[in-house]
C-alpha cells in the first residue's frame, strides 16, 4: 500500500485519467473529490461490504 500525505486542495493522479483531490480536512475526516472517466466505476468499500453481506456474498472478494 502506498501512503501519501496531502493538504486541502492538493491532488494525487492515478494513471493518466484519474485525479483524487483533497477537498477538506477537518475533525478527523477528509473529503475527497474523484475525477475519472464516466465508464470508470467508483464505489465506497464500506457500502460494498454491507451490500455483499446482505446478499450472502463472500466479503473477502472485492
Amino acid at each position: 500500500m502506498l501512503v501519501l500525505s496531502r493538504k486541502a486542495k492538493e491532488e494525487i493522479i492515478i494513471g493518466d485519467k484519474i485525479v483524487l483531490t483533497v477537498i477538506k480536512v477537518a475533525a478527523g475526516k477528509i473529503k475527497v473529490g474523484i475525477t475519472a472517466p464516466e465508464d470508470f466505476k467508483v464505489h465506497r468499500l464500506d457500502k460494498k461490504l454491507v451490500t455483499q453481506q446482505e446478499s450472502g456474498e463472500d466479503s473477502h472478494e472485492i
